[in-house]
């Protein structure tokens, strides 16, 4: 956050004559675009996550899994997420960043555990 608001200090103070009312709905959307923190993507994946490693970590499934597993393929996707949060790239560019691609693998590690464990 406080990348971005250094950079919307330096646009305001380096464009000529302030920008004015335009210039200041400009920096806006600009804010809004480059916020991923508040992405409600990233929100509800990060409760998931979190709510996921309580179920895991209480070992409060009904089957038996390589909870080791399990607890590393989560805690690394938890520390991607961070890292995808606070990249403050555009909202479209999200889904491309490498964290994000390692994080759908990590789901996917996820879930062969799981169906390996329910076979």
């Amino acid at each position: 956050m406080i990348i971005a608001l250094v950079f919307i200090s330096l646009r305001v103070a380096s464009s000529p004559l302030r920008r004015g009312l335009s210039g200041a709905s400009d920096l806006l959307e600009l804010v809004r675009v480059l916020d991923t923190a508040k992405d409600a993507r990233l929100l509800v994946m990060e409760d998931a996550l979190r709510r996921l490693n309580e179920i895991v970590g209480n070992r409060r499934l009904k089957i038996h899994v390589e909870y080791s597993k399990l607890v590393a393929s989560l805690q690394q996707a938890g520390s991607l997420i961070y890292e995808v949060k606070y990249s403050y790239v555009p909202a479209p560019k999200v889904a491309e960043l490498e964290a994000t691609q390692t994080i759908v693998e990590n789901i996917g590690e996820f879930r062969s555990i799981l169906e390996d464990a329910i076979k």
